[in-house]
């Protein structure tokens, strides 16, 4: 499975989502403020290895269960020290919040 960075216009978000379409992760910054480093990341393939340089501790993280609505499904968001992080399943996703979090454990740990 392949995925694609998209950096917000201004770098204020990165969001990494599967080619597939079926799940995303969107990436702040804790201030609000623009992240130059995103824009590294638009238009290209991304890897768990290079979304840890944002969240070093994500196996460490706490997730907060966001209820469905009609942009997302399965969504959780946690924050970093620096970061706010939100993985999701997309709108047209069947995933349950627990099918999104283990595709992103997954793809956190298996990438590199």
């Amino acid at each position: 499975m392949t995925f694609i960075g998209e950096a917000t216009v201004l770098g204020t978000s990165l969001e990494v989502a599967t080619s597939e379409g079926t799940w995303h992760i969107t990436i702040r910054r804790a201030d609000g403020r623009s992240d130059a480093r995103f824009t590294a990341f638009n238009a290209k393939p991304v890897s768990g290895e290079a979304v840890s340089t944002f969240i070093p501790n994500w196996r460490t993280l706490v997730w907060r269960r966001i209820e469905d609505s009609m942009f997302s499904r399965g969504k959780s968001q946690a924050e970093a020290p620096n970061y706010q992080i939100a993985v999701a399943g997309t709108r047209d996703s069947l995933l349950s919040h627990e099918a999104v979090m283990g595709e992103f454990e997954q793809f956190m740990a298996t990438s590199g």
